[in-house]
């Protein structure tokens, strides 16, 4: 393909794909999705209320689709990292219907990018190179400054989920992010780098409140626990968890797990979750992406650590760890 082609087709691609992160399969989006290998992964004759609410459950309970889910150390959605989106969508002029008090939604994140390609296509179109030129550093921009910094474990938690409709976009988006990367020139100024995480077990007043809030937060533990994640660990091992938030519902669950003396298990269990999420950061190198990468693995490798040395010290001195946590 040319470059007017080539834009053109991303532009496209990414339209549809922030549609479906935003709407799920609707009656509108249908027809293009029947276009698609996605079509494999849906019924024929489709009940979009029931995908609608498929949607709405991965999207809502499950794994949320925000930049700031993933990068902020205060587990808060919004803050300074959607203050920044916002500032660049204002910056390149995005067009949007209505306000979006969620602009680092995964979905609008790809509408913006859509939009930059779209220019692009436009721009080779009507011969303007330098401006063609001028979209794609902007492309470059976005991919460096926000989408590839959180997608790889925003998709590896979708992984995890069991949709295969949902696992089938979130590897057509890896796919269309990578090629068009290492086709662009890096105008990355500073490395990825990921905060370091409390150091719990070094802090003699820290139980397991503080030992789920960096479970919790992507950022530090590398990973993305969703609802399902914690019920599922729950049934395994007959322990109530209760209802709330995610937080809640996982110190819910260590609580249990301590009165009911299945801590160890609980933990080695996590330390084999934390592998399959190791597999599939695996899975995503390729070519210079992997240095976005490899600080999830990092983030990760400290929670399989942590989880490690509790399981030492449960060993070593059952009671005074119990005690300590507790």
């Amino acid at each position: 393909m040319n470059p007017h082609q080539t834009a053109l087709a991303r532009a496209n691609g990414y339209a549809l794909l922030s549609d479906l992160f935003l709407n799920g399969v609707t009656a509108e989006n249908w027809p293009t999705v029947q276009q698609t290998a996605l079509l494999e992964h849906l019924p024929d004759d489709p009940d979009f209320e029931q995908l609608g609410a498929v949607h709405y459950d991965l999207m809502s309970h499950q794994i949320f689709p925000y930049e700031s889910a993933f990068l902020s150390e205060d587990g808060m959605l919004g803050g300074e990292i959607a203050n920044r989106v916002t500032h660049y969508f204002e910056q390149i002029r995005l067009p949007l219907e209505r306000a979006v008090s969620e602009p680092d939604h995964i979905g609008w994140e790809l509408y913006a990018l859509s939009f930059l390609c779209g220019a692009e296509a436009d721009a080779w179109e009507d011969g303007l190179q330098a401006v063609a030129l001028r979209m794609q550093h902007q492309q470059q921009r976005f991919l460096e400054s926000h989408l590839l910094r959180w997608t790889p474990a925003f998709l590896v938690g979708i992984f995890q989920q069991d949709d295969h409709f949902y696992a089938a976009i979130g590897e057509l988006l890896w796919g269309m992010l990578t090629d068009h990367y290492k086709h662009s020139e890096s105008v990355l100024s500073r490395p990825l780098t990921l905060p370091d995480p409390p150091d719990v077990l070094a802090n003699e007043k820290a139980g397991l409140r503080e030992i789920v809030e960096v479970l919790i937060r992507p950022c530090h533990s590398g990973w993305f626990i969703s609802r399902k994640d914690i019920t599922l660990l729950s049934r395994r091992f007959e322990l109530p968890h209760g209802f709330g938030s995610r937080e809640q519902m996982m110190l819910n669950l260590f609580r249990s797990a301590v009165q009911y003396d299945a801590l160890p298990n609980l933990l080695t269990q996590m330390i084999k979750q934390a592998d399959l999420w190791a597999e599939s950061y695996h899975r995503l190198i390729e070519g210079d992406v992997g240095k976005f990468i490899r600080p999830w693995q990092d983030q990760l490798l400290l929670t399989k650590k942590l989880f490690n040395q509790i399981l030492v010290k449960l060993k070593d001195s059952p009671d005074s760890m119990i005690d300590g946590l507790d």
